[in-house]
């Protein structure tokens, strides 16, 4: 269970800011900030990492926000797919049968230097990881202030990402 950042300040309900420590602690925030969602999601991994996004409660979340009323929309910036589509990673799956409100870009090669990861919910909730291959970060179902500037970093990438040619689906 993720430590609450207000333990020892009386553990009022309404504030679950959380500090992360482990594999679990990352999945459960992803899962639940995700099944929060109502508008959309911007999540920037740069492997699609299995553990967390290969997830199948997470997987649950993230389609029952696609499919929750059309409006809904899911962008994910990687930098290297490849690991992800020889494995058969089932979020790159859901992406291809969900293609109206899914979609996933590739970061140009000059800014593929990033070593954060974040997932941002309707631009207020956030799941941040200062360093991608570390379970350490922080959570929170309120942070309108950092979940902006993610958000705003993660559109100026987007706008030089490109279609990520390893994702095509190949049919034989």
């Amino acid at each position: 269970m993720p430590k609450r950042m207000d333990e020892g300040l009386g553990g009022a309900m309404n504030i679950a800011s959380s500090t992360l420590d482990s594999l679990g602690e990352v999945q459960q925030a992803n899962v639940e900030l995700t099944m929060n969602a109502r508008r959309e999601l911007h999540l920037y991994s740069p492997d699609l990492e299995p553990h967390l996004y290969d997830y199948p409660p997470f997987l649950s979340a993230l389609r029952a926000l696609a499919v929750s009323g059309g409006r809904a929309r899911v962008h994910i910036l990687v930098r290297d797919s490849t690991p992800a589509v020889s494995r058969g990673h089932r979020l790159i799956e859901l992406a291809r049968q969900l293609t109206s409100f899914i979609e996933i870009r590739r970061l140009a090669e000059d800014t593929r230097e990033r070593l954060d990861a974040f997932l941002v919910v309707d631009r207020r909730a956030v799941v941040h990881r200062l360093y991608w291959m570390s379970y350490q970060g922080m959570a929170s179902p309120d942070d309108p202030v950092l979940a902006r500037a993610l958000v705003k970093e993660f559109e100026a990438l987007w706008e030089t990402a490109s279609s990520d040619p390893e994702l095509r689906r190949l049919h034989l």
